[in-house]
């Protein structure tokens, strides 16, 4: 396994942790040739997150969702970022996405606690 996938695998394991901290430590320490590799960028975000590092967090998913318009991942995390700044209509916006994308993702955001916020 090459030092992405592992920084990659680590990096997941910490975000499904909430260890948004760590989670950005690991990618941080990746070569700069690799830290624009798309899963990285996702995961820059999931940890961005985690840490409730609202401002941080939905300047780099604005950029991402332009970039990668059709990953729900990103989506999903710009969804929670708008939901954790109390950006009801926009969150909306970013749900209605997520579904567009991904019909069976509906009822997965129903569960997500801080997507609860805006039902």
């Amino acid at each position: 396994m090459n030092a992405l996938q592992q920084a990659i695998e680590k990096a997941e394991g910490f975000v499904a942790l909430g260890i948004g901290d760590d989670a950005w430590e690991v990618l941080e320490d990746l070569p700069t040739e690799l830290k624009n590799h798309p899963r990285v960028l996702e995961l820059r975000l999931e940890s961005l997150v985690c840490m409730k590092n609202w401002q941080m967090a939905e300047i780099l998913g604005g950029s991402l969702v332009a970039i990668m318009p059709d990953s729900v991942s990103v989506w999903w995390s710009l969804a929670r970022v708008r939901a954790g700044l109390g950006q009801r209509e926009a969150a909306l916006q970013a749900m209605g996405r997520i579904t567009a994308l991904n019909s069976a993702l509906r009822l997965q955001m129903l569960d997500d606690p801080l997507l609860a916020s805006v039902w």
